[in-house]
């Protein structure tokens, strides 16, 4: 009789630390999922689409920044189930170019109505920085490339509708560098104007285009530039060389060069379909060069 006693004062207590471990951990979960949506509630006041400029006090950019929700994992409830937390990110485009996008974090205190953002990837060449507020639907801010002032942000709210990275990311890119490859490819003609002492001016022309090839580690398929140099003057066609071709979108700096072979080299930029630089060539060669487009 003792025993099964001893035993019902057992099974009572176990029932009644698992009722309170029951308790505790819906308590746990319960606090997580109010934490979770104070957060989302904070930040749907921030997500959206805003449009703006940077003045840099040269050429202004056009910039786009996405703010949206990010739910990252932390660890484990006491259920052993995974436990996630809302943060901040915005998504960082130029508008007026093409280049890779930035995921910045985010830190947007509410109270003072004060935005910090950097870049996400601490190990990027250039690191973004800015640092302002948003007043209603207003961005102000200040704008830096690795630690050093880039240009003043203002930026309006277009859209609640926030754009977060995707799978498809890839192929948008590579559709919107066509796009822009396709505003600048065609033949560019014009003049080297060597030193008097290096020679008469010449004509040459290059045909700029872009062809798709595959990715390195990725089936995809994206643009790439290259460009075919020819002298007017030369008649046996000795001269003639492929180019490869190295353009940066944000700055319309342009290089073309054969295959390091130190044959033919013109460095300069692109704009309004002209070609300003310098040219090296053939023995040495070197003078400025003007080309401008011509189909």
């Amino acid at each position: 009789m003792k025993a099964l006693r001893y035993l019902f004062l057992t099974l009572m207590t176990l029932s009644l630390a698992a009722c309170a471990f029951d308790k505790n951990s819906n308590t746990d979960v319960q606090r997580e999922l109010e934490d979770n949506a104070a957060l989302e509630a904070k930040f749907a006041r921030v997500t959206g689409k805003y449009v703006g400029t940077i003045n840099t006090g040269a050429e202004p950019q056009q910039v786009e920044l996405s703010f949206y929700p990010y739910y990252k994992k932390i660890g484990q409830n006491s259920n052993g189930e995974d436990k996630y937390k809302p943060e901040l990110r915005a998504r960082y485009r130029l508008l007026n170019t093409v280049v890779q996008d930035v995921i910045l974090s985010v830190g947007y205190y509410e109270q003072v109505n004060k935005l910090v953002m950097t870049t996400l990837n601490e190990n990027a060449p250039t690191v973004i920085s800015i640092n302002g507020e948003i007043m209603g639907t207003s961005i102000t801010a200040d704008v830096a490339k690795n630690n050093v002032p880039f240009g003043t942000l203002n930026a309006e709210l277009a859209s609640r509708q926030y754009s977060a990275p995707s799978p498809n990311d890839g192929a948008e890119y590579n559709d919107r560098l066509r796009k822009l490859y396709d505003t600048i490819k065609g033949t560019y003609a014009g003049k080297v104007t060597p030193s008097p002492r290096e020679g008469a001016p010449f004509e040459i022309s290059v045909r700029l285009t872009y062809v798709d090839r595959q990715s390195p580690g990725s089936a995809a398929l994206a643009p790439v530039l290259e460009a075919y140099y020819r002298r007017v003057d030369d008649r046996d066609r000795s001269k003639e060389a492929k180019l490869v071709v190295t353009y940066i979108p944000e700055t319309n700096q342009i290089s073309m060069d054969a295959g390091g072979t130190g044959e033919v080299s013109i460095v300069g930029d692109i704009r309004q379909n002209v070609i300003r630089g310098t040219y090296s060539g053939f023995r040495g060669l070197e003078g400025g060069v003007y080309l401008k487009k011509t189909r």
